[in-house]
């Protein structure tokens, strides 16, 4: 399978999942668009897998629709429950992320000495265009960020929204994504009130160096024996 065929099943995909979690959560398109600062076609066409977000306002959707942004990138996780945000809220922070992923990306190419016009040939754009990206004035696809990503040899998990608002919220939805991962006998023990300090005491040995744990363990060898 050839790059465009790639990039097509990966549109595909994503706009299959918008169109299913959008219509479990009950929002409408307008509901969607007004949140995102776009016209409700542009909502169709991304759900139909003719465009496809930027990762900027994927963040976004992936709060409103209340599942971690690993989750609106697969299909194999259920949503999680975070709280969703305002229009207004949103569009700042598409904006905000637009430039930060923009930045990003350009120190990494710069870093890697790529040239401009090989990166711009690579994704099939004229170097005008990978300007504007890059700039931070024009959202980037999906698909081509991840193309620019693999060109610069840099993780698309990278670029994730970890800090501010963004960050809080799609934190707090891996967290309890990572929680019902788990064995359902270790989330009973961790849920119970009773259990509380365990698992402080379990989080704080975590942090701990090795040679740290290594003396707690003879000292409680020596208690033992």
């Amino acid at each position: 399978m050839n790059e465009d065929s790639n990039i097509q099943l990966r549109t595909e995909q994503i706009g299959r999942r918008l169109n299913i979690l959008r219509m479990s959560k009950r929002l409408s398109l307008n509901e969607v668009s007004a949140l995102l600062n776009v016209t409700p076609n542009r909502i169709k066409q991304y759900e139909s897998g003719n465009q496809i977000p930027s990762l900027p306002e994927l963040e976004v959707l992936s709060i409103q629709l209340n599942i971690p942004i690993s989750a609106l990138l697969s299909n194999d996780e259920d949503p999680v429950e975070i709280a969703p945000m305002k229009p207004q809220q949103a569009k700042k922070i598409i904006i905000l992320r637009q430039r930060i992923i923009a930045t990003c990306i350009k120190k990494a190419l710069d870093d890697a000495a790529i040239p401009r016009v090989d990166v711009a040939n690579a994704l099939g754009i004229k170097p005008k265009e990978l300007t504007s990206y890059l700039n931070g004035k024009k959202p980037i696809p999906l698909t081509t960020l991840e193309t620019l990503c693999r060109i610069a040899s840099l993780a698309l998990q990278s670029l994730f929204g970890t800090h501010g608002l963004v960050g809080e919220k799609l934190s707090q939805a891996e967290r309890v994504a990572g929680f019902r991962q788990l064995d359902p006998e270790l989330q009973d023990f961790i849920a119970q009130p009773i259990n509380r300090p365990y698992v402080e005491l379990a989080n704080r040995l975590s942090k701990l160096p090795a040679d740290k744990l290594r003396n707690i363990a003879e000292g409680l060898l020596d208690i033992t024996f």
